[in-house]
């Protein structure tokens, strides 16, 4: 197939589609004619490692199928690798018109939570331009089954379920810390978004029994304008001495900080499938998740880690029962990094192109556009 993936990436490190997007596009060129657009002006290096990457402003900063490369300009399908993008819904109009079919990846945009934040204004935008787009598209990809339980049919109702990827370490957890249990999010620093606000009040209100186990969470991400937020929420309850914030972790520095973790903790309200985890998983760290990371079911049924509700009581009752659950950490060590095997991108991507080769042969069967 020849395919045109399309992406509006910042140069925000920290942010999980950077890393997952090139990650599978890499992937996906091994077996199909790929040509990689991001539409702004970002570029992180790692992005170059992907031969087919090329920002918009080489194409003469305009969103068409005129402005691609001739060879891509009557492609079997188009990706869009995010939603919410003004960008996407002009160009979209002319794939309807030349009857080229595309998907859309949402990244958890589609779940009620998501939804429900700035609601008012979503409302007005999807009745307004992203209802079509999405109406119109071959089918949504939801990265978890969770995800798409959570969006339901009522956006469109075709629909493949295809999760972000890992490369798996061939370095990963050993052993665990002797004495103290030593935390880690590595994430980016949105305080509803990741449920952090919710994990520093359930830290607080078991932090005499946290203190007496030396447990420490050390905070991994861009220290951005949530950071401020966050650390005046640390401060005033004073837990300066259980949680920490370490600025951004990459490459070298999250290997390190991930085969030192006892614990990896993500209280999201609502994700995609937030790579940060993925990669906990790769190095064999138990992990303490909500749903809304959409990894709750798979973590719970291969007992990789603890799944918590997005309560302060819950998540509360949960660090506890990880730090009760010492002698159960190899085991889910394991079992996390099983799991994670399950998501090599090489796998994924052969995946991806057996089910919309399947969708593709199936539209055309049935002739003509939806």
């Amino acid at each position: 197939m020849r395919i045109v993936f399309i992406s509006n990436l910042s140069s925000v490190k920290s942010l999980g589609p950077s890393w997952s997007v090139p990650a599978r596009v890499k992937a996906q060129e091994k077996i199909d004619d790929v040509l990689w657009v991001n539409c702004t002006d970002a570029y992180i290096e790692h992005w170059s490692e992907v031969g087919c990457f090329h920002n918009l402003s080489e194409y003469g900063g305009k969103l068409t199928l005129s402005s691609l490369p001739s060879e891509y300009q009557n492609p079997d399908l188009v990706v869009f690798e995010d939603f919410y993008y003004p960008n996407c819904i002009k160009f979209h109009f002319e794939l309807l018109k030349s009857k080229i079919p595309y998907i859309i990846v949402p990244r958890g945009a589609l779940t009620s939570p998501a939804q429900n934040k700035k609601w008012f204004k979503k409302r007005i935008a999807n009745f307004l331009m992203f209802s079509h787009f999405l109406k119109k598209a071959l089918a949504i990809q939801y990265l978890t089954l969770d995800e798409y339980r959570d969006s339901t049919d009522k956006w469109n109702k075709n629909h493949v379920i295809i999760p972000n990827g890992i490369s798996m370490p061939i370095i990963h957890k050993k052993e665990f810390s002797s004495y103290g249990i030593n935390a880690v999010f590595i994430g980016r620093l949105n305080a509803y978004h990741k449920g952090i606000d919710l994990l520093i009040d359930a830290i607080n209100s078991i932090k005499e029994e946290l203190r007496k186990v030396q447990f420490t969470l050390k905070m991994y991400g861009e220290l951005n304008r949530d950071y401020e937020l966050l650390k005046a929420q640390v401060l005033g309850y004073g837990l300066e001495d259980l949680i920490s914030f370490e600025g951004e972790a990459f490459d070298d520095r999250k290997k390190q900080v991930l085969q030192k973790a006892d614990l990896f903790i993500m209280t999201s309200r609502f994700e995609g499938l937030p790579m940060g985890l993925l990669e906990a998983l790769a190095y064999g760290v138990p992990v303490i998740v909500t749903p809304g990371t959409n990894m709750a079911t798979p973590v719970r049924e291969a007992d990789a880690g603890w799944v918590t509700e997005p309560t302060i009581e819950s998540i509360a009752s949960s660090i506890m029962q990880a730090i009760g659950g010492r002698a159960e950490y190899d085991k889910k060590s394991k079992n996390a990094r099983d799991l994670a095997a399950k998501y090599d991108w090489d796998i994924l991507a052969q995946r991806f192109h057996d089910e919309i080769h399947l969708l593709l042969t199936l539209k055309n069967r049935i002739g003509g556009n939806k």
